[in-house]
């Protein structure tokens, strides 16, 4: 695959090479269908620019799939397809405007940039000894036994506890969360009979995260929602509805994505020991493992927009309702990228040219947060594990939810 500057750009918006059998639309389009890893799926798509599936545009490529992303033109197809349905609530149509993650226009620019005061890079690093902690007590159990299910024994139940943490949550109301997180984002595949379960999960978030924020205000600490009360940026502030929504949206669409994440990581690490050796000889690869894992195997293959009106995107015509689907995991094996881009390597350079964070006004909000739990969790098991191997069948999530394992039964040795 690759880069194609907009002046040189000649190829037509749709329309498959002839003989091409149309795929089926959306993420499925992109996809053989299988309940493997989809990095072991994708079809070879370097010598396309885009495929037309008859419902949906794919677009392959890094320059056009990061101009969607910067174009105010394309708006998330998720939210797109709540707003269409009369079948919906209202009321749930109306809460998912007011979530940061749905959010458009010049709102949800003020939104992000008061937003991003409480969430730097700094900020993240006076929670890393609190991460490291917490993954050693996860991996305690199960040291002497020489084998565990990486997922459902250590990984599965880290990124709550981290995120509940960052934000300024107590222990005792982490089981909250874990009951209604899995509703709260079942909507985005589930249709609109997931529904009335997300609408009660989004209602009891915010009633929840109502009585946790006054607390927080009479008692501001060093914890993120004390820095969105803070938050202030040329005399503007967030106002308290704001920063229920925006935490929120930080602590449940931070999980399935941080585990997942973390376990597809561990997955490529057995079948590359190699490269797990490299780890334990250099720490210091950490950082450059955790984009290399992001890059080869993101959680999620595709981004999804919408077409407000007919747009000319670097010569592509887009017509207006086009159904957009940015293949984030061709573009991360983009060779001009990514020299020898099937090949997993931790030392790769430069390691943060890959887009599994999106991009554009859209670019992930907890992007800072989710490098520094992801980094502190894989050095800790690199720390404690010295060998590690597969000790049976592993089992991957459904096609329509983030990737990644759902078991992942291991054998290894501790480190003296």
């Amino acid at each position: 695959m690759t880069s194609t500057a907009a002046a040189s750009t000649t190829v037509p918006a749709t329309g498959a090479p002839s003989g091409d059998p149309p795929p089926a639309s959306g993420r499925a389009g992109f996809l053989a269908a299988g309940d493997t890893p989809f990095w072991l799926r994708m079809p070879e798509f370097r010598d396309r620019r885009t495929i037309d599936t008859g419902s949906a545009l794919i677009l392959l490529r890094p320059d056009d799939c990061a101009a969607i992303l910067r174009d105010a033109r394309f708006t998330q197809w998720n939210m797109a397809q709540v707003e269409r349905n009369p079948q919906i609530d209202p009321r749930f149509v109306e809460r998912r405007r007011q979530a940061f993650l749905s959010m458009e226009g010049l709102d949800h620019l003020r939104l992000r940039r008061l937003a991003m005061v409480a969430l730097t890079p700094a900020a993240m690093n006076a929670q890393r000894a609190r991460m490291r902690a917490l993954m050693d007590r996860l991996i305690d159990p199960v040291i002497g036994a020489g084998r565990m299910d990486a997922v459902k024994d250590v990984i599965v139940h880290y990124p709550l506890p981290v995120i509940c943490g960052v934000l300024g949550v107590p222990d005792e109301d982490i089981p909250f969360f874990a009951r209604t997180a899995e509703d709260w984002v079942r909507w985005m595949w589930g249709g609109p009979a997931a529904v009335p379960a997300a609408l009660a999960a989004h209602d009891a978030m915010d009633a929840y995260m109502t009585g946790l924020i006054a607390r927080r205000a009479q008692a501001l600490g060093d914890d993120v929602i004390s820095g969105l009360i803070r938050a202030e940026l040329e005399g503007d502030r967030l106002t308290r509805e704001e920063v229920i929504h925006t935490a929120a949206s930080l602590i449940v669409p931070g999980l399935e994505t941080t585990y997942s994440t973390l376990g597809s990581g561990l997955y490529l690490f057995t079948q590359h020991p190699e490269q797990w050796a490299l780890l334990a000889r250099d720490p210091s690869l950490i950082p450059s493992a955790v984009e290399e894992i992001l890059r080869f195997a993101p959680v999620g293959p595709t981004l999804e927009r919408i077409a407000n009106e007919d747009a000319q995107v670097n010569g592509l015509h887009i017509a207006r309702d086009t159904h957009v689907v940015l293949a984030l995991a061709s573009v991360n094996r983009d060779p001009e990228l990514f020299p020898d881009p099937d090949r997993f390597d931790v030392t790769r350079t430069p390691q943060r040219g890959h887009m599994t964070f999106g991009g554009g006004r859209h670019l992930c909000l907890g992007m800072h947060m989710a490098r520094a739990e992801l980094q502190e969790g894989l050095g800790c098991l690199v720390r404690r594990l010295a060998r590690i191997e597969l000790d049976g069948p592993v089992t991957w999530s459904a096609p329509l939810g983030f990737q990644g394992p759902r078991a992942l039964p291991v054998r290894f040795t501790a480190r003296a």
